[in-house]
């Protein structure tokens, strides 16, 4: 059993949540994003859940204002582990963070996942396409009421009536 090699589960899991921070990072390999999303896993019990990601997708999103912090999405990816704390270099000591973080690798925004903007966003930023006024809209155009006639007709079949007082057709 010692020689026997551990291979990863296929742990994919989907979050829901709000854009915290996503920063453009000049890496190894290139540029890359480094984005965190808040998620609530209970009441108000709040995880970050971090990827980095280098898709022309996710970039073209950033780079078209998108993907502001706010923004709600969905994201699916890997488990590729979770951490309460991280080792501070400068003071030399283990930390604890903020909230618990959730690390995903090779994760997508599936479609459909991008949900609302921020208020902030849309009132600031109109989007390609938006038709935007700066002044009071004038009044829409009435038309008059037609004039009614003076004496109306009568209630069908009240004119033609036979002895009985029945309405002929």
């Amino acid at each position: 059993m010692a020689n026997v090699k551990s291979y990863a589960n296929f742990n994919t899991v989907t979050f829901q949540g709000r854009v915290s921070n996503v920063d453009l990072v000049d890496g190894k390999y290139g540029e890359f994003l480094a984005i965190t999303v808040l998620t609530n896993v209970q009441d108000d019990n709040t995880v970050s859940v971090v990827y980095n990601d280098s898709s022309k997708g996710t970039r073209s999103l950033y780079d078209g204002g998108n993907l502001p912090v706010g923004r709600q999405v969905t994201i699916v990816g890997h488990l590729a582990g979770v951490s309460e704390t991280y080792f501070d270099k400068k003071s030399g000591q283990t930390m604890m963070r903020k909230r618990p973080q959730i690390t995903l690798v090779d994760v997508c925004i599936p479609k459909g996942g991008l949900g609302p903007m921020p208020k902030e966003r849309i009132d600031a930023a109109p989007r390609q396409g938006m038709v935007v006024t700066t002044s009071a809209p004038k009044e829409a155009p009435v038309d008059k009421t037609p004039e009614l006639a003076a004496t109306a007709p009568k209630p069908y079949g009240e004119n033609n009536v036979d002895s009985n007082g029945f309405p002929q057709f």
